[in-house]
């Protein structure tokens, strides 16, 4: 189920991203299990890409790190320097969140704002992937325990994009 997910919703992501849009809004509400079709869906709000000020999006629990500083600052008094708009990476922290709370069974908005998870998240997503017994091909959990690693990077810049993992066909059935 978590595959099937991550692979329905980095195709309708790798579609609005290469349209220049940002959902910025990404979470379980927002993903639809559709029966006709057999498919997840997305729904919510979409900006266009660099239009909208992070700090005024993303539902606590599933903000990257960016939109946290701007909120910060924001509730600070402080004025943001460099670049404000919304990314593309805010959407794939989302949903990286999102897809370690399915195979995890777990929210984690308490362990996203917790000083481990601030000092070093990916030693936390290792630490959930060891701890789970595996009763699936132990490869496949390794992959999405990757994908999932490389949307949760602190550094936008460093995020993988919705289109990347698209092409890259990980969780592709053959």
């Amino acid at each position: 189920m978590v595959q099937h997910c991550a692979r329905d919703v980095l195709d309708a992501l790798a579609f609005l991203h290469g349209e220049s849009y940002v959902h910025a809004d990404l979470k379980p509400r927002n993903i639809l299990w559709s029966t006709d079709d057999e498919c997840f869906k997305l729904i919510g709000l979409s900006f266009k890409d660099g239009h909208q000020d992070v700090k005024y999006i993303q539902t606590d629990g599933y903000r990257a790190p960016e939109a946290e500083l701007q909120n910060n600052l924001a509730q600070a008094g402080v004025e943001a320097e460099g670049d404000c708009g919304c990314s593309t990476a805010v959407d794939m922290w989302s949903l990286g969140i999102i897809l370690l709370e399915m195979y995890s069974g777990v929210k984690f908005k308490k362990t996203i704002q917790s000083p481990e998870w601030e000092e070093n998240n990916l030693a936390v997503v290792d630490h959930i992937f060891a701890s789970k017994t595996m009763v699936w091909p132990a490869i496949l959990i390794y992959h999405l325990r990757d994908l999932i690693k490389s949307m949760l990077c602190k550094d936008p810049k460093d995020c993988v994009t919705a289109e990347s993992e698209c092409l890259c066909g990980m969780f592709r059935q053959a």
